[in-house]
């Protein structure tokens, strides 16, 4: 395996990737997602050559890995340093797990001032743990409304289990009816604000 500096010509096995892992788990580029990758890695405004994205590729060239980075000028203590942003990495699903700690760990060798990161997945913490990173709890808090609370609730507690999905046909219908009965009686509680316009 080698680790190097991310090139443009590696953008479709990129989108691949991110195929596999954010949608369809299908190992094929997307014309919009190489195009969308395109746009946030290649040419940007604020690019740093010193502060590059990492790609890992086997012993035949395939990109088994990436760590997106994007660099931002900002001043420290009177100096123009930067600011890097890392995208949690993508690994093949055939290569060893190994690969994004040693991709973070290249990134976090580089001379940005400071490395902030969305998470993105869990399995990313552990990784960022390990290797002196902090994570701001209150930062990453993530609320969500509801507007079927009862069906929401329902599927989240029995389409995990194959008897809960079995089962759909029993509880689907309860959990419609408690949510119309909600919406009744809360009804500024389980509708969305208008719209401006509206």
């Amino acid at each position: 395996m080698r680790v190097r500096p991310f090139e443009a010509a590696d953008l479709p096995q990129i989108a691949a990737l991110w195929r596999y892992w954010f949608h369809d788990k299908v190992l094929e580029p997307d014309p919009d997602l190489t195009a969308l990758a395109g746009r946030i890695f290649v040419g940007r405004p604020g690019h740093d050559p010193e502060v590059p994205s990492w790609v890992a590729e086997d012993d035949d060239g395939r990109v088994v890995g990436f760590l997106g980075v994007t660099a931002t000028p900002v001043r420290v203590d009177g100096e123009i340093r930067t600011l890097a942003g890392v995208f949690p990495s993508v690994v093949a699903p055939d290569a060893p797990t190994m690969i994004a700690t040693t991709l973070l760990r290249r990134h976090l060798a580089g001379p940005q001032v400071l490395t902030v990161s969305d998470g993105g997945h869990v399995k990313f913490e552990p990784i960022w743990e390990r290797l002196g990173g902090g994570i701001a709890p209150t930062a990453s808090l993530r609320w969500v409304k509801t507007f079927r609370p009862f069906r929401w609730g329902a599927g989240m507690t029995f389409e995990a289990r194959a008897a809960g999905r079995a089962a759909r046909p029993l509880w689907s219908p309860l959990a419609t009816v408690a949510d119309a009965v909600a919406r009744r009686l809360r009804p500024s509680w389980f509708r969305p604000p208008a719209r401006p316009g509206d």
